[in-house]
C-alpha cells in the first residue's frame, strides 16, 4: 500500500534526504552514443532545483544508478503566492499549442490559473 509523501516526508524531523535511484534488468544509466545523459541529468537537476523548494547538497551519476543529496525547503515554498506558485508550474508543465508544442507562459495564462483558483475558493464552478 502506498504511503502519501505528505506523511512519509517530515520536513520538522530530517531536511536533508539521501534518494537513490537504479535502472532495471541491468540496463545502463550512462549508454554509450552520442546523446550525453551524464550533461542532461546536471541540466536537469538544476532545472528541477530551482522549480521546487529543494537545493541540491551532491549527487553522482553513475553507469547504472543515481545519488542524490536533497534539502527540504518548506519555508521557502510557504512564502511563494499563489502567482509564483502557477509560474513554477508553468516552468515543468508549459502550455501547448494545438500541436503539442510547448509555449512560453504568458501573463494571461497565469491569470487564468489564479482565476480558477479564485472560482473554485468561492466553491463555484467555473463556466465552460
Amino acid at each position: 500500500m502506498a504511503i502519501a509523501r505528505a506523511r512519509l516526508v517530515d520536513a520538522s524531523v530530517a531536511r536533508w534526504y539521501h534518494c537513490m535511484t537504479r535502472c532495471v534488468r541491468g540496463a545502463s544509466l550512462l549508454a554509450d552514443g552520442p546523446f550525453d545523459r551524464q550533461d542532461w541529468i546536471e541540466q536537469r537537476l538544476r532545472d528541477l532545483a530551482q522549480v521546487f523548494a529543494i537545493a541540491v547538497g551532491g549527487f553522482a551519476v553513475l553507469s547504472n544508478h543515481l545519488h542524490l543529496l536533497l534539502r527540504l525547503d518548506p519555508d521557502v515554498a510557504a512564502s511563494w503566492s499563489d502567482e509564483e506558485v502557477v509560474r513554477r508550474w508553468g516552468r515543468l508543465h508549459p502550455p501547448r499549442d494545438g500541436s503539442r508544442k510547448p509555449m512560453p507562459v504568458s501573463d494571461e495564462w497565469v491569470e487564468e490559473r489564479l482565476s480558477l483558483k479564485r472560482v473554485a475558493n468561492l466553491g463555484g464552478c467555473p463556466a465552460r
